[in-house]
């Protein structure tokens, strides 16, 4: 499956009739373009080759037009500057920057300082975008928060109708207090509507406007190769309706569930304004190299008003055995405890403990997710062992491991107690199973691709022993 396939390109090489055919096509898709504010999308590139393109598809293929899309090559050792150099070619909203290899976070602030759009968006060089997130984010970003406008008119309506109750009219508490009919419930619902355009018109000539939006949130779907994207299911949505508006505290609070912290860590998925960026000069740390992401956005929520998190999928994230990641080293923890500082220190401006300590019980699932990796990796026994007292002697783990109460997993609560001065050797005969019942579910994957019946067949017995001994949570 390629990026044309996946995001409904037409194909490219026909001639004569089915040329003449394909410009009507894209005549017609042009016509259904969305033009706009200028969108700079920068994308690093390292060794991407494989993955490029079908990412520049998905990006190029925006029912918003009005992009430019920076291409930072970050000292490639493989084809990716050739092939950054071709699509440049073919298509003039593409420029390519060729530099020597210094990190994601100098490839980024290099895109930033080239960027001439509004709006900036990040994109990964191995991702999708989805054809509509930009005409979405876009859409998003210049309508506003409404909602003081909104109240403004739900002030006028109560006025009316309730001058000293709360409920809208016609209600089923107001029909249960006044026995409205049908028609007269209807009627004053048309007089509620007539009060809210004059009281919308009346805040326009008072020069009341929607809140500026300084922050689109799209959602994320994670994407296996060979998924069919229709197929991936958003991991995250902010609230039930279309969108939901947050001020400052509120986006922070992204931080302290394991089903949001994502959104609030990552670049990708968001639309961010460039006259904040450059007016505070917001930037990428250099000499961290992971969760780099998380810094870039705390020094960029300090100046948001307020930020929109939108239903659509906009980006698919692409796993990959080989991501950085994915596997597990021993350099990232450090990196993880000073992200983790920095969301402490970020949250503690709103005097609430139950963010702290909701931000506490997130970073022990971190801490939970890196000893999986150590288990599951190739490392020794010895050195898995080094690992697993590595993490948990950090301070930073010390801390959280004592301000959070006992959790609920099985191996989860194996590592609290091991913490707290339980048995470390059940602990590590725990993992050790963890780690065979990954390579279990590796094999099994090898054995689904390639229909190796029998093998899986001869694994039934294992796999239901290391359940048994590890239990399926």
């Amino acid at each position: 499956m390629n990026g044309n396939d996946i995001m409904h390109a037409g194909d490219d090489g026909v001639s004569g009739r089915e040329n003449i055919m394909q410009t009507e096509k894209e005549n017609a898709a042009q016509e259904d373009k969305v033009f706009g504010p200028l969108v700079s999308i920068v994308v690093p590139v390292y060794n991407a080759q494989r993955y490029l393109d079908e990412t520049l598809d998905s990006i190029l293929q925006q029912t918003y037009a009005s992009i430019e899309v920076i291409l930072v090559d970050d000292g490639s050792k493989d084809d990716s500057l050739a092939l950054c150099r071709r699509r440049q070619a073919e298509d003039e909203r593409i420029r390519v920057i060729a530099q020597e290899n210094a990190g994601p976070s100098a490839a980024r602030n290099r895109g930033i300082s080239e960027a001439r759009g509004e709006y900036l968006m990040f994109v990964d060089s191995d991702d999708l975008v989805h054809r509509l997130a930009l005409e979405k984010m876009v859409a998003a970003m210049q309508e506003g928060d409404p909602r003081e406008i909104d109240a403004y008119c739900d002030a006028a309506v109560k006025a009316v109708f309730h001058p000293q109750e709360s409920g809208e009219p016609g209600s089923e508490e107001d029909k249960e207090k006044k026995k409205l009919t049908d028609e007269e419930r209807e009627a004053m619902r048309e007089q509620a509507r007539a009060i809210r355009r004059e009281a919308r018109e009346e805040a326009q000539k008072a020069g009341m406007l929607p809140q500026r939006v300084d922050l689109v949130i799209g959602m994320y779907a994670l994407y296996h190769e060979g998924d069919w994207l229709g197929g991936c299911k958003s991991r995250c949505y902010l609230s039930r309706g279309p969108k939901k508006f947050m001020d400052q505290r509120a986006l922070t609070w992204l931080f302290s569930s394991p089903k949001t912290s994502l959104l609030a860590v990552s670049v990708w998925g968001k639309l961010y304004r460039m006259d904040i960026i450059r007016e505070h000069g917001v930037e990428f740390p250099l000499g961290v190299s992971y969760e780099e992401d998380c810094q870039f956005n705390l020094r960029y929520y300090a100046h948001v008003r307020c930020a929109v998190g939108i239903r659509q999928t906009a980006l698919y994230y692409r796993i990959r055995p080989d991501s950085l990641s994915k596997g597990f080293s021993g350099k990232q923890f450090p990196f993880l405890c000073q992200g983790y500082e920095k969301r402490k220190a970020f949250a503690a401006q709103f005097e609430s403990e139950e963010l702290l300590r909701r931000i506490d019980s997130v970073f022990f699932v971190v801490i939970v997710t890196q000893m999986k990796k150590a288990a599951a990796s190739s490392m020794s026994l010895t050195e898995k062992k080094a690992a697993y007292r590595a993490i948990l002697g950090a301070p930073q783990a010390q801390r959280v491991i004592a301000s959070i109460e006992r959790p609920h997993g099985r191996i989860s609560k194996v590592i609290y107690d091991a913490a707290v001065g339980g048995s470390e050797g059940r602990m590590v005969f725990v993992l050790w199973l963890y780690g065979i019942k990954q390579k279990l579910v590796a094999i099994r994957k090898i054995a689904d691709r390639k229909l190796i019946r029998p093998a899986k067949r001869r694994l039934r017995p294992v796999k239901r022993m290391i359940k048994k001994l590890l239990g399926r949570g």
